[in-house]
């Protein structure tokens, strides 16, 4: 007698009666791309395919495999009816929706055939990482867009392509391209588990790069050429986005496609779900470009860790920064990307160092994955590298930074087969990476303060146009009471910045705080009102 193990093992070619009916079509479509299953039920499935599909065929049923694990309640143990140790699957999807519980496990453990715990937390967190900064960019866009174009203010039309000359947008699309490279890479290989990271990492390059560093442009009166380039690379990316998104997020693409491509052109498919799957458009990646950002960014992330680690929020301007270029490329990006990164750190001057050992102490250790993955000569000769590495004065650390190699009768070394070692002088504030070393200078000034509290005034009133629910493109009029000198003297010196920041046409002082709201800027209280202007 045989089991059902037998019946399951046979199913590829038995489930359509094969060989009496469906001949052509089942040897046409034998082997399968892929089975999955769990592991609790694969040995006896596996087996009984493998052996019976050689026995009659000679070739494996299979091509892939995929293997999910099991899911556990949040502390470990088995998901149970009895203990209902589990949040309910219908409540879950009306709290978060189904997309995000889709996204949550893919992205899991489980889909590389290990135990889940499945937390709840997991997938609000896919929430706020992915759909909700992903939906903010399209209201965004549409805000904006619909704005303009009533306002006769936008010559670009959706599906229109504009060429742009502006980095930003050069390096957003190049960008998108290497997500779509990515995604096809990992999908035709089955890792469904590498896309999320990626496709986390592009959303977070849209909406807190992209977005954030394009606000101006789009805001705006002046219908330009720039202005025009930025609306045409944001709708290709967020419509891109939607087709790339679609086997994970099927959902949120669906409604995104929906209002940016079914909205304005009834002729387009009328799902995302019948478009082809955007490949790479190799005349729009720039390696280079995405590099020269990725190294920016890294400096900014510094810059910002530097403040975390001193209690220095980010509203609060700093007068200087010190760099020490690990290159001369570096060095070229620090200097032609300067403006920038001091906005983005909101710090005043950039000063430039040759010799970081004037900020920090310097040694370096071998990195012996690193020199392992050069090959078996250098495997083989660990203990003559290390020694040499171990050695190395600051010169010669410096030196292979620059990039120059140690030669040995195998080959040479560089800075890649380096672990370097950072000791920070007392009472400096400093970060290094593979490619910068930053150090901010922490002391505050009056005049730095009173900036402070115009970039905290800046925020109260922009939490104030959101919950007055005034558009993107509302111009208003601030009122203003406060009985604090500090405050005065902060919005004198900085109102040009406030309004731009605000779209604020008028700043007025009112005699008294009677019927405005009280608030308060770094400790400075104050009081304020805004209207439609």
């Amino acid at each position: 007698m045989f089991d059902c193990w037998f019946e399951s093992g046979s199913m590829p070619y038995a489930s359509r009666h094969y060989p009496f009916e469906n001949k052509e079509l089942v040897e046409r479509s034998f082997p399968a791309d892929f089975i999955a299953e769990g592991l609790d039920q694969t040995r006896g499935w596996f087996y009984t395919l493998t052996v019976l599909s050689n026995a009659l065929f000679q070739k494996p049923a299979f091509k892939n495999v995929i293997v999910n694990g099991i899911i556990l309640a949040e502390d470990g143990s088995k998901m149970s009816k009895s203990k209902r140790n589990y949040p309910d699957p219908n409540d879950l999807i009306e709290r978060t929706g189904a997309d995000a519980i889709r996204l949550f496990m893919i992205n899991s453990a489980a889909l590389k055939a290990e135990d889940l715990r499945f937390s709840e937390e997991g997938v609000k967190g896919i929430v706020k990482q992915v759909m909700l900064p992903l939906w903010n960019a399209v209201a965004f866009f549409v805000s904006n867009h619909n704005a303009d174009a009533a306002k006769g203010q936008l010559n670009w039309k959706p599906g229109q392509e504009v060429k742009s000359d502006n980095e930003l947008d050069r390096w957003m699309l190049a960008t998108l391209q290497d997500l779509a490279a990515k995604v096809e890479v990992e999908m035709k290989a089955y890792r469904l588990y590498n896309v999320v990271p990626a496709v986390i990492a592009a959303v977070d390059d849209l909406t807190n790069w992209y977005v954030r560093r394009s606000r101006r442009r789009f805001w705006k009166s002046e219908n330009d050429g720039d202005k025009n380039a930025a609306y045409a690379t944001m709708y290709k990316v967020l419509v891109d986005f939607s087709k790339i998104l679609a086997p994970f997020l099927p959902l949120l693409a669906e409604e995104i496609y929906q209002i940016l491509v079914r909205e304005v052109d009834a002729n387009a498919p009328v799902s995302v779900h019948l478009c082809e799957f955007p490949s790479a458009d190799k005349s729009l990646m720039d390696e280079k470009l995405v590099e020269r950002i990725a190294m920016v960014r890294g400096m900014v992330e510094m810059g910002r860790v530097i403040r975390a680690t001193n209690n220095v929020k980010n509203r609060m301007p700093i007068a200087s920064m010190t760099v020490v270029a690990h290159g001369t490329e570096e060095k070229n990006v620090a200097e032609t990307m300067k403006d920038l990164i001091l906005e983005e750190l909101n710090v005043r001057e950039m000063k430039f160092l040759e010799d970081e050992t004037k900020l920090v102490q310097l040694s370096a250790k071998p990195n012996f994955l690193a020199i392992k993955a050069k090959g078996p000569d250098y495997a083989k000769n660990m203990k003559v590298i290390s020694a040499k590495l171990n050695s190395l004065s600051v010169d010669e650390i410096k030196a292979l930074q620059n990039g120059e190699t140690i030669k040995f009768d195998f080959g040479e070394v560089g800075a890649d087969c380096l672990m370097l070692n950072r000791i920070v002088a007392d009472g400096m504030a400093v970060e290094a990476n593979q490619h910068f070393t930053v150090a901010l200078d922490l002391k505050i000034t009056d005049e730095l303060r009173r900036a402070c509290v115009a970039r905290e005034l800046v925020n109260r009133i922009q939490n104030r146009r959101k919950d007055q629910n005034y558009a993107i493109t509302d111009k208003i009029e601030v009122t203003l009471f406060s009985a604090s000198d500090v405050f005065k003297q902060a919005v004198a010196e900085n109102e040009a910045y406030i309004a731009g920041e605000t779209q604020a046409v008028k700043i007025a002082w009112a005699a008294a705080a009677d019927g405005l709201e009280a608030n308060d800027a770094d400790g400075e209280a104050f009081s304020f009102t805004t209207v439609k202007a």
